[in-house]
This record gives structure tokens, sequence and C-alpha cells, in this order.
């Protein structure tokens, strides 16, 4: 993890955004998409699910060091969350979800390893320390 002033404050936002991201893809997917033939757009889950994963991996990146842990834990979380889909009436679990989940996973470690890792440091130095 970064030398941050605010670790538990991070850590607890994290937690909080995981929470929303599960609750995302754990609610039924007509409350979201209209499911009328017309107005779909191909492979928009799939777009959505490759972003959720990619916004998981920069936001996490900006507390932990090792991109390697961050891979590992949020490509469980996402076979986690494709299993409890499984499990849930309302929802449908998908190969193609799974692969949409680590390209964005992926695509996340590309543009964290080059830019953005460490982005809460930042954050924290220039917006919440005075100095």
């Amino acid at each position: 993890m970064y030398n941050l002033k605010f670790k538990i404050y991070w850590l607890v936002c994290g937690m909080i955004v995981l929470l929303f991201c599960s609750g995302l893809m754990l609610l039924p997917t007509e409350w979201f998409f209209v499911n009328d033939g017309m107005t779909s757009i191909p492979f928009l889950d799939k777009a959505v699910h490759c972003a959720v994963f990619f916004s998981l991996v920069i936001w996490f990146s900006g507390q932990l060091r090792s991109l390697l842990v961050i891979f590992f834990f949020i490509s469980i979380y996402g076979f986690l969350i494709e299993g409890a889909q499984h499990l849930i009436s309302y929802r449908d679990s998908d190969w193609m979800d799974i692969f949409a989940n680590e390209v964005g996973v992926l695509l996340g470690i590309i543009i964290s390893s080059s830019k953005n890792s460490g982005w809460s440091r930042v954050f924290e130095d220039k917006f919440l320390i005075k100095k």
C-alpha cells in the first residue's frame, strides 16, 4: 500500500465502491436495459462489465502498489459475482461476462502501470494536505 495519510478513508471508500458495484451486478438487468429489441445495443452489457472492472482496477491502483495483487483480487471478485449471478433467478451467468470483466481488468492494469498508479497519493498531496 502507498504511504497515504488517510488510509482508513481510502479503505472505507474502496469497500463502498465494491458494494456499489456488487449491487449493480446483482440487480435485475431490466432496471438498466430496455429489452424491447428495438433499442438494445449489441454487447452493451459486456461494455458495462468491462467499464466497471476497468474502473475498479483504476480505483484500487491508487491505494495498492502491487498491480499483480489488484489483478488477482479483482479477477476473483469477478468470478464470485458471476457465481452469485448464477444463483439468482433473475440474472444469468455468462462466460462472455467473465471475459469482459477480464478485458476491463487488463485494460486497467495497462493504464495503471503507465500513468495512474498511486493517484490517491497525488490527490492527497494536492487537495487534502496543506503544506
